[in-house]
């Protein structure tokens, strides 16, 4: 089938150009390095805990080690049947890896397999209170660990870190329903650390073991770094939020936002000219007509961008990672998107679009010498996420727009637009006024955070199957005060006041079954300009302290200065 479309005899795309890192730090990054897990001790004793096919077995340090991971699984409360059979056959696959040779042979099939001893055990420690002295011990034993890890010195400043052990070893959970739920973690070591300090102030490895590589790169902000050979990718010991770097990264951040909203009419009307196809169109043409839509998509939608996954990651996809089966093309110029985001999140929506989109999307179900696509094909097969980071860029003239920063924008601006649409519907005063006001002003900014949650699809892992705790007792509530209100007359101040705490009631109840789907942390931490909340609690006379936290308060120090 003839397109009337020209091959290109090479690629037109172009390299963004090259940008230098930022320095992030000049002459000092001193500190301590990681603080590692403690080494395993066995529960059992003499006494097995384990049992096989109905028989005691006493297991060596390291496969008893693992056992007990498994028992902590059992212990804990994140058990549902869909998992149940991928996260056994993933986690006996890797146990077998740590039994001796002769543990192999004993052990061969995890259903004769009994850890009941060992989740007994750990219930019963678990369970057991702590003497005075032990508790003593324990405090002790966590400023030492804190004075000792908790800084690293930055040219001079002595900066908190976020996180500075490594994880423990452990079953791999991850989020959502994914391929590599109940994989053996293994214990991180010295030797798997890439430590990032000046050449000056090399921390020492404990005892006498060595660190795997040691780097002095001034553009990153972590202070080492391993690789998970379960996710295929780096973990990192970073700064904490609080930090002057870390702020100058936020701050940065939310002023390219700004910048976008600026120039966005403009950036839209380049975009959208791109979506046009053209007669005789040339490979690279055809490629930018799927970096617009893809653009479109994003922004429009708010959809994350999709990076490249190595082999053998869970299969989860973005914008330009989308495949033919992930969309459905209905009456209307209307789509639905169908596929497995960021964490194993489902994403199904559906969207109009632009009568130009639509035609292209449908295009796009072909490739470029129009020969239609199977389902599991790339929907945007000729670009990748680096060339859509390309395009914006050179679209405000390289002043750091992404896509990263283009769904931040989105998240903002729909913020800002439900924080006044929702502060007009619910006559907000701009004073410091009643109980159920300053409660009313709450609802408002949390209604309008669970939009932006809804927009970025920030849903939570596990669907809750009953009411809740804070359901049943608000639902108690607005009982109590509604038979209170009639046994109460009409006119009289107490009659309007309980009114008043009922339309906040029924509003708050509104409020939790919504957002009990939602995860609003993530939105409100990372995608909502804290400038728009402070401005928001200053003109209605809202505690800052009330929206955010601690940590949070300490990473939008930039924000809140005035």
């Amino acid at each position: 089938m003839s397109t009337g479309r020209k091959r290109a005899a090479s690629s037109s795309k172009e390299d963004r150009p090259g940008i230098k890192r930022a320095v992030k730090w000049t002459r000092q990054f001193s500190h301590a390095g990681p603080r590692f897990q403690p080494d395993y001790k066995p529960i059992s004793g003499t006494k097995p805990l384990f049992r096989y096919a109905g028989k005691p077995l006493l297991l060596e340090r390291n496969t008893e080690e693992v056992a007990v991971m498994y028992a902590r699984y059992l212990c804990g409360k994140r058990r549902t049947r869909d998992i149940e059979k991928t996260l056994q056959q993933n986690f006996f696959e890797d146990w077998q890896k740590y039994m001796s040779s002769k543990e192999k042979q004993q052990i061969k099939k995890f259903e004769l397999c009994d850890f009941s001893g060992l989740v007994k055990k750990l219930q019963e420690d678990k369970a057991k209170p702590l003497t005075k002295q032990e508790r003593a011990a324990q405090k002790k034993k966590r400023e030492d660990m804190m004075n000792q890890y908790k800084t690293v010195i930055v040219d001079g400043r002595r900066e908190l870190i976020s996180n500075f052990t490594v994880e423990p070893p452990g079953l791999y959970m991850g989020r959502g329903k994914n391929d590599n739920i109940g994989r053996v973690k293994p214990r991180i070591k010295p030797k798997d650390i890439t430590i990032n300090c000046d050449d000056r102030h090399i921390p020492k490895a404990p005892g006498n073991s060595k660190w795997g590589a040691i780097v002095h790169d001034k553009s990153v902000m972590w202070l080492a770094s391993w690789y998970d050979p379960i996710t295929k990718g780096p973990k990192y010991i970073q700064l904490h939020p609080s930090s002057k770097i870390k702020n100058d990264i936020e701050e940065e951040k939310f002023q390219t936002v700004r910048k976008l909203h600026r120039k966005i009419l403009e950036v839209r009307k380049h975009y959208e000219k791109d979506l046009k196809s053209k007669k005789n169109e040339t490979e690279g043409e055809y490629a930018t007509r799927q970096i617009a839509t893809a653009v479109y998509l994003i922004d429009n939608f708010a959809l994350r961008v999709g990076n490249e996954k190595p082999e053998g990651a869970t299969d989860t996809v973005g914008c330009c990672s989308l495949r033919v089966e992930h969309l459905s093309l209905l009456a209307s110029k209307n789509i639905r998107l169908n596929f497995l985001g960021k964490d194993s999140i489902r994403y199904e929506k559906g969207h109009q679009v632009s009568n130009a989109v639509y035609d292209n999307l449908q295009d796009f179900t072909r490739d470029f010498d129009g020969k239609k696509k199977t389902k599991k094909q790339l929907l945007f097969d000729s670009i990748k996420t680096k060339h859509v980071n390309d395009y914006l860029y050179n679209l405000m003239k390289g002043q750091g727009l992404t896509a990263k920063v283009f769904r931040t924008f989105r998240a903002t601006q729909h913020f800002e637009e439900k924080l006044e649409e929702y502060s007009k519907f619910h006559e907000l005063k701009a004073t410091k006024s009643t109980p159920e006001d300053d409660k009313m002003k709450m609802i408002v900014f949390k209604k309008a955070n669970l939009a932006v949650a809804q927009l970025l699809n920030h849903q939570t892992l596990s669907k809750p199957t009953t009411k809740g705790k804070a359901i049943k007792v608000n639902e108690k509530r607005i009982k109590d005060a509604q038979y209170k209100l009639n046994n109460l007359s009409k006119g009289t101040d107490e009659h309007r006041k309980t009114t008043a705490q009922l339309v906040v009631l029924k509003h708050e109840l509104d409020l939790k079954v919504e957002q009990r789907t939602y995860a609003l942390g993530t939105s409100k931490t990372n995608y909502i300009d804290p400038q728009v909340s402070a401005k928001w609690c200053k003109k209605y006379k809202v505690d800052i302290t009330k929206v955010y936290s601690k940590v949070q308060l300490g990473k939008f120090r930039w924000a809140l200065r005035s």
